[in-house]
């Protein structure tokens, strides 16, 4: 589940601006680039990124929110930061 998450994170992030640097590739031949990348990708830099992604969630979560989050809102506020220090 973690290494799915990890993936939809990934190509949500690269897949636009990688289509839009080969125009020429088909929708398939970006995507079996985009997986070689993927699998030249080193662990830790994948767990770093689903680590930062779970802090955010879970400052969400323990924050209360009566609306829905917006991505980028809370992404330098303090709840984020305790959130940080509270899992290490």
């Amino acid at each position: 589940m973690i290494s799915t998450l990890a993936l939809a994170a990934f190509l949500k992030e690269r897949l636009q601006p990688f289509k839009a640097s080969r125009p020429d590739l088909s929708h398939s031949e970006v995507m079996k680039e985009l997986g070689k990348i993927w699998k030249s990708s080193t662990t830790s830099t994948i767990n770093d990124q689903l680590d930062e992604t779970l802090v955010q969630l879970r400052a969400i979560t323990l924050s209360g929110a009566k609306r829905p989050y917006r991505p980028g809102e809370l992404s330098h506020g303090p709840v984020i930061r305790s959130a940080q220090k509270a899992a290490r």
